[in-house]
């Protein structure tokens, strides 16, 4: 037996024998007061009301495969909405109850870590949401009974509503470790996860059927719940297993293992380390969404390689930046508490390094982010020049891109990096990158129409040239293969980006290493003072 396994299994026996009284607790209380169940008959009623009015009706006018399928695809968006709302504010509550109650304090007395709290509180709001799936399993399976639907297909969607939910749990986590208030935090969960909901029926449900029936006619195209069925009617080969396996599955691990860290980082203390979870998440969390893009890009057929390919890139770059905001959080060096536990432990280099510290966060962000980039730009560059209709031209736009991309973000770190090194708290440098942000991409083209230039196209590259966007301008010109001046101005604001980023980012780390010395030099003083106190007293009383 391999030692990871024998851990595993040592792992799964400990959590039998013990399990976490956080989950304890908050499933006994949840039982005793008596809301959940009443609550999940509610639900249960009312979509089994809906189900059956639905399936009466439409059988009038149907046959019974028809109902069969309308009815499966009407319980399982139901059920969806119903899941993305719930389960971020059940997560988000449970957490916000422990400040609103005044037990926290309480609950880290008893030597719990934030990991352990955080994950009973997991364990908690997840098996209350499963409590609910388990209560209207027997209204999903109605479709079932009139045909047109696989068992499988309600299988999966079932799994399918079970991974939601679990994402779900984790984002109201770490929206409820961050709000002091429940309304607050039950607020923002709903508004963001309703939001996101309708974006995801709309563009992942709908839009992606008809993409989807290109790619497997035997899946309809028009219904937003296609992904159960393509598993059961798609043939299997490497289309189905990057799309319904790889894909779904990076898509449910990697935000459900971000907002976890989150949320623990949270409920650490400012004194301890609240990095190495993140910056784990990081490591292992670029490279692969960087090679699952670039498997899409391979995968997908000749003339579509190429917007699949500037859609990944553009969404690696976008989601790169983001994690800036995230990261620039970071403390500018260890505390003293972290360095003690690190000498404790005998923590290597590579357990310091991940620690807190802001100049190694930032390197480790942009690290990983240019590297990404580069490898889902070269993965459409060569899947170009293999099947491209317009090799040349297509690679061209996919490097002109990737450079203005990267140049930016190389930019956006090294202004978040300087902000964190002058600012007082983390939001000070979070309100600077946004504005940043904001500035050097739409400000360029909001002064272009201020100034009434857009009519000239002149003035409209000394203007608008700045912007990241800009770059469409330039697709034009790289598709006839000829370099105009819309191509030199996007090239060149690409390069004043990138050296305002070099440079904001050494001003940055030298000001963070200036700082962390004269604290380091401070508490030096304090140590040698208190000694000569101590060393005073103790020859006086002699």
């Amino acid at each position: 037996m391999t030692p990871l396994r024998t851990r595993a299994l040592d792992a799964l026996r400990a959590a039998a024998r013990r399990p976490n009284p956080i989950w304890l607790r908050e499933v006994t209380q949840s039982v005793r007061a008596g809301r959940t169940p009443v609550a999940q008959m509610l639900v249960t009623a009312m979509l089994t009301l809906v189900m059956c009015s639905m399936g009466g009706m439409a059988s009038l006018f149907r046959t019974p495969a028809s109902v069969g399928r309308t009815l499966y695809q009407a319980f399982f968006s139901m059920a969806f909405f119903v899941v993305a709302l719930a389960s971020p504010a059940i997560a988000a509550n449970s957490v916000v109850s422990e400040h609103e109650g005044r037990t926290w304090e309480a609950l880290l007395l008893t030597g719990m870590r934030p990991a352990e709290i955080a994950r009973g509180k997991l364990l908690a709001a997840a098996t209350t949401v499963g409590g609910y799936l388990a209560m209207i399993a027997p209204v999903g399976a109605l479709p079932f009974l009139f045909g047109g639907v696989a068992v499988t297909e309600v299988v999966v969607g079932f799994v399918y509503l079970g991974a939601f939910a679990a994402v779900g749990v984790t984002f109201g986590l770490a929206v409820g470790s961050r709000s002091p208030r429940a309304a607050t935090a039950i607020g923002i969960s709903l508004i963001v996860s309703f939001g996101t909901a309708l974006f995801a029926f709309g563009v992942f449900g709908f839009g992606l059927s008809y993409a989807a029936h290109e790619a497997w006619p035997t899946v309809a195209a028009g219904h937003p719940v296609w992904l159960p069925t393509a598993y059961v009617r798609a043939p299997f080969g490497v289309a189905y297993a990057v799309y319904l396996l790889v894909v779904p599955a990076l898509c449910a691990l990697l935000p459900l293992w971000f907002f976890y860290e989150l949320a623990v980082a949270a409920m650490t203390g400012p004194n301890d380390d609240r990095a190495t979870g993140l910056k784990r998440w990081l490591l292992v969390a670029s490279p692969v969404a960087a090679i699952g893009a670039s498997l899409l890009v391979l995968v997908g057929a000749g003339a579509s390689r190429f917007d699949a390919s500037m859609a990944a890139l553009v969404a690696y770059a976008v989601v790169s930046m983001l994690l800036v905001l995230v990261f620039v959080g970071d403390a500018l060096g260890p505390s003293r508490r972290v360095e003690w536990l690190w000498s404790r432990a005998g923590a290597g280099a590579v357990a310091r390094w991940l620690g807190p510290g802001l100049p190694r966060t930032m390197t480790l962000v942009l690290v990983t982010g240019l590297l990404g980039i580069a490898l889902v730009a070269g993965t459409g560059v060569v899947a170009a020049l293999a099947l491209g209709s317009s090799p040349a031209a297509d690679v061209a736009r996919l490097v002109a891109v990737a450079d203005v991309s990267a140049s930016f973000f190389l930019f956006l770190v090294g202004l978040a990096t300087w902000a964190r090194a002058r600012a007082a708290a983390a939001s000070g440098a979070r309100i600077v990158v946004v504005v940043g942000f904001a500035a050097g991409t739409f400000g360029p083209w909001v002064a272009a129409m201020i100034g009434g230039v857009l009519r000239s196209s002149e003035s409209l590259l000394v203007i608008a040239s700045p912007s990241p966007l800009f770059v469409v301008k330039a697709f034009d010109a790289l598709a006839a293969g000829r370099v105009d001046a819309a191509v030199i101005a996007s090239l060149a604001c690409a390069l004043g980006w990138a050296t305002a980023g070099v440079a904001l980012f050494a001003v940055g780390v030298r000001r963070t290493g200036q700082i962390v010395a004269a604290h380091h030099d401070a508490l030096a003083r304090a140590d040698a003072q208190l000694a000569a106190e101590d060393a005073a007293a103790e020859g006086a009383g002699a």
